[in-house]
């Protein structure tokens, strides 16, 4: 019977395949969730589990880690894509690169400012090459696992917010420029194995092939919006499939978008963080109190994720824990405890700190209603 049903749903959902997609088909719901006042806070407790996870995995190792690895990064595309208002491009590219570029050069220019100052403080032996080599991979934006003879190291986590601008980007021109839903998914999916290939084996700087790849799942979230299906009554029919999915993932490492690491295939390892993060929805939407204090500060997380996210990749990529931890005599076997316990402590204070300097707030970071 669940067969039958499953297939009638495939069904119908191919046949709306063939069906035109209207620009401003859906435009009034999402702008109408996006005000203030109908804020879906769901969506921002769905961010602030997984900017937490995203913290927790630079911390731990062993089963916590990997479980992050399975869906963290992948649901910041599919809700990206979710809300993704299909606009002419050069206005996305001016609403992006303030959203998410600007952003960026903050974080890499406070990373440079501590490079320089660690040369500083090592003057007797630096010669400046660390903090030239930190400078010179922050203005190429370089991310990918080929890497020429010159270039030393990459930008670490800065990736996600390179690869996000461009694969709003993409999604936006694309679907705004092809209207068959069939076209778009196969054109998606080639970019996705092109982004992937693109990280193996060119040197491409500005985390292009990351974003060619994470514009299909951004895809996603959009074509999860326009079919309703975190109302739709297959959502229960379609996730026992995708949560065995998941489970895999689970059992295989989980996936790395930053290393382009799939080891179920792009599709299915997608598909299984798809799972988790429709299974995240349904659990979060049913247990998710306002009045909780626990609820409100992962709201705070997911309100406030990319700050948290700048933040956190200037205190990841430019302080060494485990020598601190070695000269103040941390017992290693505590070590995952007390390194956790440091990053959120310095992540949420930092935060706290940005969003009473106003000018930062709002012209770096663009948020005005707080």
């Amino acid at each position: 019977m669940i067969c039958s049903d499953l297939k009638k749903g495939l069904h119908s959902w191919l046949d709306k395949l063939n069906q035109p997609f209207l620009l401003n088909q859906g435009e009034t719901e999402i702008l109408t969730l996006r005000q203030d006042g109908d804020r879906d806070e769901v969506f921002d407790v769905l961010k602030g589990i997984a900017i937490f996870l995203v913290i927790i995995g630079h911390c731990t190792s062993g089963p916590l880690k990997v479980f992050a690895h399975t869906f963290h990064i992948p649901l910041f595309f599919f809700i990206a894509g979710y809300f993704l208002k299909i606009r002419p491009i050069r206005q996305e590219i001016q609403l992006s690169t303030k959203r998410l570029i600007i952003p960026y050069f903050f974080v890499a220019f406070f990373s440079s400012l501590i490079a320089i100052l660690q040369d500083l403080s090592h003057y007797t032996w630096a010669d400046g090459t660390y903090s030239q080599e930190i400078i010179i991979r922050l203005l190429l934006g370089f991310r990918t696992d080929f890497a020429p003879s010159w270039m030393n190291g990459n930008i670490g986590i800065l990736w996600f917010i390179l690869a996000m601008f461009w694969a709003r980007c993409i999604a936006v021109f694309l679907i705004g420029k092809i209207h068959s839903i069939k076209k778009l998914c196969v054109i998606f999916f080639i970019l996705a194995i092109l982004g992937i290939v693109l990280g193996k084996f060119v040197f491409v700087p500005y985390c292009i092939p990351h974003g060619l790849t994470a514009s299909a799942l951004v895809y996603v979230g959009f074509l999860i919006r326009k079919f309703r299906i975190l109302n739709s009554e297959y959502i229960n029919k379609i996730l026992p499939f995708l949560l065995i999915l998941w489970l895999c993932s689970l059992n295989h490492g989980g996936l790395g978008m930053a290393s382009g690491n799939y080891p179920l295939g792009f599709i299915f390892s997608s598909l299984g963080a798809l799972g988790a993060f429709l299974t995240l929805y349904i659990v979060v939407k049913t247990i998710y109190r306002k009045d909780s204090t626990f609820w409100r500060f992962i709201y705070f997380g997911g309100r406030f994720s990319l700050i948290i996210y700048c933040v956190h990749a200037i205190e990841f990529d430019n302080f060494n824990w485990k020598a601190f931890a070695l000269l103040h005599h941390v017992p290693l076997n505590h070590f995952d405890l007390f390194q956790l316990a440091a990053h959120f402590t310095i992540t949420l204070v930092f935060t706290s700190i940005i969003l009473k300097i106003k000018p930062i707030k709002e012209h770096i970071f663009q948020i005005r209603n707080v």
